[in-house]
């Protein structure tokens, strides 16, 4: 079941950049999909988290997608865009296993990260097995699939300043071979 509504998102968004792009230029193919969860809480009381992913390793952090998310945001697509998305595409493709961190922040304080390498986001994909060497990244997108914002939520200082925070979606890379 899984499997199958991740192919539906897959195409509807392939369909969507297609209908958007050059007409003389392919669709692009999906590389691949990742799930990417994050939960946690703050000492803050807020209806909203940002969510931030990016690039990490020697070479510094580059951005891929950041956004403002909130209860109700079930089905929302984040799509990178910008500089710092193609200097982070880019870095995608550089024959490196760098970091993909996710971190989410309150709007009026406090935030956590996680992070995972390419190689193990993207297991099973076309590339040289660390990243998506040989190819061009042309977009990324994160589908919401989940979200909760929860004030005070679990109040372990039961003092009502508290926020819980549950956030689950899925990761598609787009591109092209070399």
């Amino acid at each position: 079941m899984k499997r199958t509504l991740l192919f539906a998102l897959a195409t509807f968004t392939i369909a969507t950049l297609t209908a958007c792009s050059d007409a003389n230029s392919p669709a692009p193919d999906v590389l691949a999909v990742g799930s990417l969860t994050s939960s946690g809480g703050a000492a803050t009381v807020a209806s909203q988290i940002i969510f931030h992913v990016s690039i990490t390793g020697a070479a510094g952090d580059d951005t891929l997608l950041i956004d403002t998310l909130q209860n109700g945001d079930r089905g929302l697509d984040i799509v990178a865009s910008g500089a710092e998305f193609q200097r982070g595409a880019a870095r995608l493709s550089n024959s490196v296993n760098e970091s993909i961190d996710r971190f989410v922040a309150f709007p009026a304080g406090g935030y956590g990260g996680t992070f995972i390498t390419e190689a193990a986001l993207f297991q099973g994909r076309p590339g040289n097995g660390l990243d998506f060497s040989g190819y061009t990244v042309t977009g990324v997108t994160y589908h919401v699939d989940s979200i909760l914002v929860v004030s005070p939520g679990s109040n372990p200082n039961a003092d009502g300043n508290w926020t819980d925070y549950y956030l689950r979606g899925t990761l598609i890379v787009f591109g092209r071979q070399n």
